[in-house]
């Protein structure tokens, strides 16, 4: 399993490296630094989603108590 989520990660960077190469108009030599680029890039995309997840707990304690509330009689 490990294994897969670390090929679709590399999927995702070797495509997100292709993208910036191509948007630089294909240099030669830059591999490395287009993907390192994109590893970052994903890496904060990860980090962006799993704050998302870790906030929806308290969203859903939130609304909740607020649909509680309104149904009490």
């Amino acid at each position: 399993m490990e294994k897969n989520m670390q090929a679709s990660r590399d999927d995702k960077i070797r495509l997100r490296a292709y993208q910036i190469w191509e948007q630089e108009g294909r240099p030669e030599g830059q591999d490395i630094n287009h993907w390192n680029r994109a590893d970052s890039e994903i890496q904060q995309e990860q980090y962006q989603m799993q704050a998302e997840q870790d906030a929806k707990p308290a969203d859903m304690r939130e609304t909740n108590a607020a649909t509680q509330a309104v149904q009490a009689p």
